[in-house]
């Protein structure tokens, strides 16, 4: 249960947190060199899809917890 919580509160800072303050003054050293290289969209949507990715790893946390 304590692990499904974190990786949705992950999901949910990745998802509000880096995919909608995508402003370069916000970027650390890799942020930077990421955005450079795949540019503002290419980062937003990784943001995305690293979200869904520990939303989805969530579900299934809280699906082991309720179903044992």
């Amino acid at each position: 249960m304590i692990g499904g919580i974190i990786l949705l509160t992950i999901a949910l800072i990745a998802w509000f947190g880096m995919a909608k303050n995508a402003s370069e003054e916000s970027a650390t050293g890799f942020v930077r060199i990421f955005k450079s290289i795949f540019g503002m969209k290419g980062y937003i949507i990784m943001a995305k899809f690293i979200a869904i990715l520990f939303l989805l790893a969530a579900l299934a946390e809280f699906y082991k917890y309720f179903t044992e």
